[in-house]
């Protein structure tokens, strides 16, 4: 096999062509600005945008080119992209000894910060759809390849990975699925900001859209919202587990994620919130507030912390 390419951070070319699929509602036109063009030479791309994380990389990538290989023989409807964010660590040298056709390996030449990373994984896909895989999340058996069978079966603006749904279910609109999950878990919005969480049409993608939402850790959800109106969305429940969350996560364990399900009781949402254009998800705000405040936050000082998360939110109405 041909050595893994290297390539340093450089704008994508924009390709001309559009993919468009029946079923889909009106995508929008191909001069609109912001939006991502269409370039695809896979079904899937794998996004991985990492800094710093060769202690959990060198896990992960042996078993997700394991499980594409086997969904994927031919090396020709799969691809993997790895950002990487100027790291000092060994994560480089990792990849540049990797010896694999399928694994394009990008590094920035500056830390552009995490959500503009997002946006370059976006733009590096040659996928039909993109999904942004956190490089510190590990795959359950068979994850790529039940991701792509669904992917082929249904026409889907959005593949949505972790849910508390006990079965996993197709729903024509996001819309749709909201209502539905919402009298299930109403942590169902929170759960799938998760970038690891949403494998999605790389036409919806708002690049400009995303870029003037940062930093706020969630680029990925700003770049695809005001696509979701497009298309179905399929949500995978417990019947077919895509990925494993570590316990701890890799750099820091937040003291807020204790009381998610206690803040969540004031988080208020309104039924026109996530059909409005552009659409403003009330829950993402709440945790870019939630964010800011852990950014300067330790354990010891999480009681003041709380104090002011509660103090910035108000109840739900009945």
């Amino acid at each position: 096999m041909a050595a893994t390419p290297i390539l340093l951070y450089s704008p994508s070319t924009i390709c001309s062509n559009r993919f468009t699929d029946n079923g889909l509602g009106p995508l929008p036109p191909s001069n609109e600005k912001g939006f991502s063009h269409m370039c695809h030479e896979y079904l899937l791309t794998i996004a991985i945008p990492t800094y710093n994380r060769y202690r959990y990389v060198k896990e992960l990538i042996p078993e997700l080119l394991n499980q594409c290989d086997e969904a994927d023989p031919g090396a020709d409807t799969i691809e993997i992209v790895i950002s990487d964010n100027a790291s000092t660590d060994e994560t480089g040298d990792y990849f540049r000894r990797l010896d694999h056709d399928r694994i394009a390996y990008f590094r920035n030449v500056n830390n552009i910060g995490a959500d503009a990373n997002f946006i370059e994984c976006v733009k590096r896909g040659k996928g039909k759809y993109i999904w942004l895989f956190g490089d510190d999340e590990l795959l359950c058996p068979n994850s790529v390849k039940n991701v792509a069978g669904i992917l082929l079966k249904y026409d889907i603006a959005l593949l949505i990975t972790e849910s508390a749904f006990k079965e996993s279910r197709y729903f024509e609109s996001y819309s749709d699925a909201l209502k539905y999950s919402l009298k299930i878990d109403r942590l169902f919005p929170v759960v799938h900001t998760l970038i690891t969480a949403n494998v999605f049409l790389k036409q919806i993608f708002d690049i400009d859209f995303a870029r003037t939402h940062l930093p706020t850790n969630y680029g990925h959800m700003y770049g695809i919202m005001n696509g979701l109106r497009h298309g179905g969305v399929y949500v995978c429940g417990k019947d077919n587990k895509i990925i494993k969350i570590r316990d701890i996560r890799a750099d820091f364990h937040d003291p807020l994620i204790d009381i998610e399900k206690k803040l969540v009781k004031y988080v208020c949402f309104v039924g026109n919130t996530f059909n409005c254009w552009p659409a403003k998800f009330n829950v993402w705000y709440f945790y870019t507030i939630k964010n800011k405040i852990k950014s300067s936050a330790t354990y010891n000082k999480f009681r003041k912390y709380r104090k002011k998360v509660f103090s910035l939110l108000k109840p739900a109405s009945k």
